[in-house]
């Protein structure tokens, strides 16, 4: 095992038995080569602040330039191609409504020789979200409160409004 090899490089390798007395060593073996592989993406779920939708995101994988998104209805089922990118996220607009999706992102390099193996499927819920409704009205004084609420399974969400800007009465002369 090369555990100095960079991802992403190509490495050329040979071998030679070494017997114990060094006059009966074998020849050496053709030179094979081998493409380093990049580190699986490590990924997490979020549901998109502003659509509710399922958004993937990952770190950056050293030698990595293009990720690939992937999902299935079943943690160990049949995963189809959602969407290719080179940043550090993907919003999967098109997941179904109400339901557990299950994700894994593979990661190339600069040429399709380097690539990584599957990141660990995780899981996430696309929210169905109503519209936020005002729980506590924002004043000059205080900060107020949103809610909304996923009509699938009652998810709730809160979001802090805040304190409205005072604005000064322009001076009578």
């Amino acid at each position: 095992i090369n555990k100095n090899g960079v991802a992403g490089k190509k490495y050329y390798y040979k071998v030679i038995a070494i017997a114990e007395n060094t006059n009966a060593n074998s020849a050496a073996s053709a030179i094979k080569s081998r493409v380093c592989d990049l580190a699986r993406p490590v990924i997490t779920l979020s549901n998109d602040a502003a659509t509710g939708k399922i958004k993937i995101s990952w770190e950056k994988v050293t030698g990595g330039k293009k990720y690939t998104v992937y999902r299935s209805s079943t943690e160990h089922g049949t995963y189809t191609k959602v969407g290719t990118t080179t940043g550090l996220s993907y919003t999967d607009t098109k997941a179904p409504k109400n339901k557990v999706s299950y994700y894994k992102v593979d990661v190339y390099g600069a040429s399709t020789a380097s690539y990584s193996d599957y990141s660990l499927p995780v899981s996430a819920l696309n929210h169905t979200f109503s519209a936020w409704k005002t729980i506590i009205p924002s004043t000059p004084e205080t900060e107020g409160l949103k809610e909304r609420t996923c009509t699938g399974c009652g998810h709730l969400e809160s979001r802090v409004t805040p304190v409205l800007s005072r604005v000064l009465a322009t001076p009578s002369l």
